[in-house]
C-alpha cells in the first residue's frame, strides 16, 4: 500500500467517545466521505454550509444526520460564530470540522468562543497563519532537507530580472491569500515580457507572487496525521499519475520515498501542525526525487481517493484530537487506481474539445487522452460511488442536472 507510520506511541492512546459532529462547508466529496466514514462508526454528522438562507438545506446523503444553512454574509463575522454556535447546540454537537482555508482560520481565531461547547478539529490560528504563506512554507521546507524548485519572490516589476529566459516558463502563485488582484490560483508567464505585462497591466500586488520554473511531472502527495504540537501519527505516499485542470484526476498508492517521511515529520513538527494534512511534490519516479510544493492543512481533493485505499482521514483526524467513534469498523481496500469518475467525464469531453493546458499531464493527444479517460471510466475504482449510500452518489454524480 505505501503507507509508512512514524513515530507513533507503544501504548494506546486514551480516546473520547464522539456522537455528533458539524462539518462546516458544502456537500461534496470531503464532506461526503466525512459523513461516510463518521456514520460507518456511529457518529452522527450535520452539515452546515455558508450560503443564501431562503435556499432550503437538504440532506443529499443517508450519511448525513441532518442539514442547515448560514447566511454567506454571517463568515468571517462575530454573529457568524454566534451561528454556528448556535447550530451545534441545537444538534448536541461535540465536534467541528471544516474544509475551507478560510473558514479553518476564522473558526481557529474563535477557538475559546467553542470551549464548553464543542472541540474544534483544526491546528492552531497561529499555525494556520504561517502554512497560509507560501514562502515561509517554501522557506521550512528548505530548512527541514526538502527539496525545492528554484523560486522566485516577485514583488514588482525589478523583481523579474532575476529570472533566467532559460528558466520561462514559470508557473505562478499568490504568497498569501489575497496577494493580487484580480485572484488566481496558478497561472503560467512564458517569458519575462509577459510576466511584465501581468505586473505593469493586469495585476494589482498587494504582496507577492512565488514563480518557479515548470516541470512535465507527476505529483507526488503524501497524507499525513498529526496531533496537537506536530507529533506525527503516520503518513502514506500517493502517486497522482494523471492530473487535469491542476487537479488530481488519478491516483494510486506508492512506497513512500526514502528518506521523506522523516523531513515531513519535522515539518509537521516545526510548523505544529495537527489533525490531518497533505504534503504536494512534483515527483520524478525514476530517481525518487521529489521537489516541494506546498502543504494543505484540511481536508482536500484527494480525501475521497485515499479513503478507497486505505486512508481514513475522518477517522484520522479524530484520533490525532483523541477523539472516535462508538463503533470500530472495517473497510474494503481497492487495489486499482481510483478516479472521480464525474471529474474523468469532464476530463474526456473537455480534452476532446480543446486538448491539454499546461497542467494536464501526461503530455497526449486529444485521442490519447481521450482513451485514457473512458479506460479509467471502466476501470478504475470510483472514489464516490457507495451502494450503502445511494442517495449521496446521485446527488454528488447528477447536481446540476437534477434540481
Amino acid at each position: 500500500m505505501g503507507t509508512v507510520t512514524v513515530n507513533t506511541k507503544q501504548t494506546a492512546d486514551p480516546v473520547c467517545p464522539v456522537r455528533r459532529v458539524v462539518f462546516f462547508g458544502s456537500f461534496g466529496p470531503p464532506s461526503l466521505t466525512f459523513a461516510r466514514s463518521c456514520h460507518a462508526t456511529g457518529i452522527a454528522v450535520y452539515l452546515l454550509t455558508p450560503g443564501q438562507p431562503d435556499n432550503p438545506a437538504k440532506v443529499q446523503s443517508s450519511c448525513f444526520a441532518g442539514a442547515a444553512m448560514m447566511g454567506v454574509e454571517m463568515v468571517g463575522k462575530p454573529r457568524g460564530i454566534e451561528a454556528i454556535l448556535d447550530y451545534a447546540r441545537s444538534v448536541g454537537a461535540e465536534a467541528l470540522a471544516a474544509i475551507s482555508d478560510a473558514h479553518c482560520l476564522w473558526l481557529a481565531k474563535n477557538r475559546a468562543a467553542f470551549d464548553g461547547v464543542c472541540r474544534l478539529l483544526l491546528p492552531s490560528a497561529e499555525c494556520l497563519e504561517r502554512v497560509a504563506s507560501k514562502t515561509d512554507q517554501i522557506a521550512l521546507a528548505k530548512s527541514v532537507g526538502l527539496e525545492v524548485l528554484p523560486t522566485w519572490v516577485i514583488r514588482s516589476a525589478s523583481d523579474v530580472a532575476a529570472i533566467h529566459p532559460g528558466d520561462y516558463p514559470v508557473c505562478l502563485r499568490p504568497a498569501i491569500p489575497g496577494a493580487v488582484e484580480p485572484s488566481f490560483k496558478v497561472l503560467m508567464a512564458g517569458s519575462a515580457d509577459e510576466l511584465l505585462r501581468y505586473i505593469r497591466q493586469v495585476w494589482t500586488l498587494h504582496d507577492a507572487v512565488i514563480a518557479q520554473p515548470i516541470r512535465v511531472l507527476p505529483n507526488l502527495i503524501i497524507h499525513a496525521c498529526s496531533r496537537e504540537g506536530g507529533e506525527i501519527l503516520s503518513a502514506a505516499a500517493f502517486l497522482v499519475d494523471r492530473k487535469f485542470e491542476g487537479l488530481a484526476l488519478r491516483v494510486r498508492p506508492i512506497t513512500m520515498p526514502a528518506g521523506l517521511a522523516e523531513k515531513i515529520a519535522r515539518f509537521s513538527r516545526e510548523a505544529k501542525l495537527s489533525g490531518v494534512y497533505h504534503f504536494d511534490f512534483l515527483y520524478i519516479p525514476q530517481t525518487s526525487e521529489a521537489f516541494y510544493l506546498e502543504v494543505n492543512v484540511r481536508f482536500g481533493g484527494t480525501t475521497d481517493k485515499v479513503f478507497r485505499l486505505g486512508i481514513d482521514e475522518p477517522a484520522d483526524c479524530l484520533r490525532a484530537y483523541g477523539l472516535a467513534g462508538p463503533n470500530p469498523v472495517h473497510r474494503h481496500i481497492t487495489s486499482r487506481p481510483v478516479v472521480n469518475k464525474r471529474a474523468t467525464l469532464k476530463h474526456f469531453l473537455t480534452t476532446l474539445r480543446r486538448g491539454q493546458e499546461p497542467w494536464d499531464y501526461p503530455p497526449e493527444s486529444r485521442l490519447s487522452g481521450a482513451i485514457h479517460s473512458v479506460t479509467d471510466l471502466l476501470l478504475a475504482r470510483d472514489s464516490i460511488t457507495d451502494f450503502a449510500d445511494l442517495k449521496g452518489t446521485l446527488a454528488f454524480h447528477l447536481q446540476g442536472l437534477i434540481q
